[in-house]
């Protein structure tokens, strides 16, 4: 999804992968349920997929509302906001389609490391931020009208734990630094290569960057992928660290 083109809004697609599933439902507004491993091959050889869940309009329909308008904005604007909410949004709702409300300004790799958190401590595919994803201008287009099956109103103290259940070792030695899964796009690259600022990556320490080839691509036309390894940061193509 991070390459051009993308799925369009109303394609269906047979996709794989948890954070990719939830991207291309909610902010391509592509459609495709969470599909494993050869039963998205199987409907890429018959051209066919089941006409079910969140292929349909009825099956995209949010079910939990999660509002955040009471959260400090000071804390909405972090960057690591995004995914402690999808944390914890992922542990309420399981597998169904939350709508979120207050976040009128969120990027799109915000949303991404949110669905992606989501679906991890969760089943979530799809969710809904009210005037922001395709398929959510209003909160009455999210919810087709319906009454949420139930409200979360998360606080400063949600997150914390969220934080605090994230970072669980509390001693030892740090080995290496894996960013990018969900692999990084030009703008998080961009954004690394500032906070470094040319200092260099200490040497017992590693960071990788997990990112595709074309990003890599656009990176070294850019003088992004110069920058990062003048740092000696470790740009990992096409994979991720997690599983080489």
């Amino acid at each position: 999804y991070l390459l051009t083109p993308r799925p369009r809004f109303g394609a269906h697609i047979a996709w794989g992968e948890s954070n990719a599933i939830v991207f291309a439902n909610s902010v391509l507004g592509a459609r495709t349920q969470r599909y494993g491993d050869f039963v998205d091959i199987s409907a890429a050889v018959v051209g066919r997929a089941p006409l079910a869940g969140l292929h349909t309009d009825e099956g995209r329909l949010g079910d939990v509302l999660v509002d955040v308008s009471g959260l400090p904005a000071d804390a909405i604007r972090r960057d690591s906001f995004y995914p402690l909410l999808g944390v914890l949004v992922g542990q309420w709702c399981g597998g169904r389609v939350p709508g979120v409300r207050g976040l009128d300004d969120a990027t799109e790799d915000q949303l991404r490391a949110f669905g992606a958190a989501a679906a991890s401590t969760g089943s979530v595919a799809l969710f809904h931020v009210v005037g922001v994803t395709p398929e959510a201008a209003t909160e009455v287009d999210a919810f087709g009208g319906r009454t949420a099956q139930a409200t979360y109103r998360p606080t400063v103290e949600d997150l914390r734990r969220a934080w605090t259940q994230l970072c669980t070792r509390q001693s030892g030695k740090l080995a290496a630094v894996c960013v990018g899964t969900p692999h990084f796009s030009i703008a998080e690259c961009r954004q690394l290569a500032e906070l470094l600022d040319g200092r260099t990556v200490h040497p017992a320490t590693p960071l990788y960057v997990n990112t595709g080839r074309w990003v890599y691509g656009e990176l070294q036309q850019q003088g992004i992928a110069a920058k990062l390894e003048a740092s000696s940061v470790r740009i990992v193509t096409d994979t991720c660290t997690y599983v080489s």
